[in-house]
């Protein structure tokens, strides 16, 4: 498969860890811990494995570990990295909660950290802009509404995962704002919020019952805030036979998007906006050496979002 350029935008603002902070002498060979949020996700193994082959370009040594989507268990990778005596610590962790305990870890064992998709209390940030991922998928959830449900729908469903913190609250207020700059008059009462837990089965189930409570609702966009509550929705659709009745956008961009996308036949989930989680070591290790050497870095660095829709995909993902 080819890979997506992904381009990203470094905040002006420059900071530095200082001279001798995170500086590894010449004859040292450079460590760098990888913590990633949760390898049972492809999102999160093309993360690993896009820092994996950028550190070894470098000719550094790389270790990962998985945090497995609990804050527990990213605080006792942190402290593992202290152990290893890592010289960076890129931190993929979903747990906001523990974020200032992990940089409480990282700071007094003086190891530059950087912070993945989630941000941490004093680091540089590397990732999603959620709120405009949300508003890009939503512009693209309306347009196509418009051309094929026209001027009304009977409503917006967001399927997320309520216990993902504030950046999935940016990501659904930003599908909200990206429908509503089409559908202005879309009122309070006709968005809905399903937990759908992040996941396949949960998505569906939340999506059944709403269908079975809404059986005369024919027009509804449905914004998935990742690719596994999009393959959920889909699955209720077709199950209670209303495919016709929804348009899906979803997030992530992941092999479940790709493969739905290159179909024969379109179906009710249109396209996902893009991460190019792959692009992430290309993009982030950069910072991370300006970082170990001590120089000056972006204190952020945003991907460049964009739909993935049956119209483009064989353009930007070609097989």
């Amino acid at each position: 498969m080819k890979k997506v350029l992904m381009l990203v935008l470094a905040a002006a603002v420059l900071v530095t860890l200082g001279a001798c902070v995170g500086q590894a002498a010449d004859d040292k060979e450079i460590l760098i811990a990888f913590a990633n949020m949760d390898d049972k996700i492809e999102f999160c193994q093309s993360v690993r494995k896009g820092f994996e082959e950028e550190a070894a370009k470098r000719g550094w040594r790389i270790i990962t570990m998985d945090n497995m989507f609990d804050g527990t268990v990213a605080i006792a990778n942190a402290k593992n990295v202290v152990s290893l005596g890592a010289d960076a610590f890129v931190e993929f962790n979903p747990d906001s909660t523990v974020g200032e305990a992990i940089m409480e870890i990282m700071n007094e064992a003086g190891i530059p950290t950087i912070a993945i998709d989630i941000p941490l209390p004093g680091a540089p940030y590397f990732g999603a802009s959620n709120f405009k991922a949300g508003e890009i998928g939503g512009i693209t959830l309306a347009e196509i509404g418009k051309k094929e449900f026209g001027d009304d729908i009977d409503g917006l469903v967001i399927i997320t995962r309520p216990d993902g913190g504030e950046l999935i609250v940016e990501r659904q207020d930003g599908y909200i704002e990206g429908v509503r700059s089409l559908y202005s008059d879309l009122p309070d009462s006709k968005i809905f919020i399903l937990d759908g837990k992040g996941d396949v089965l949960p998505s569906q189930e939340a999506f059944t019952s709403f269908l079975s409570a809404n059986p005369n609702a024919t027009k509804i966009l449905v914004g998935a805030v990742n690719d596994q509550c999009a393959q959920g929705a889909l699955a209720a659709a077709e199950i209670a036979n209303r495919q016709d009745h929804i348009l899906i956008i979803s997030q992530g961009c992941d092999t479940s998007a790709l493969d739905n996308l290159f179909l024969p036949a379109v179906n009710a989930w249109r396209g996902s906006v893009s991460y190019a989680p792959e692009n992430y070591g290309l993009y982030c290790m950069p910072t991370v050496e300006l970082m170990i050497k001590g120089e000056l870095y972006p204190e952020f660095t945003y991907v460049e979002h964009f739909t993935v829709t049956a119209d483009n995909v064989k353009e930007i993902y070609p097989r």
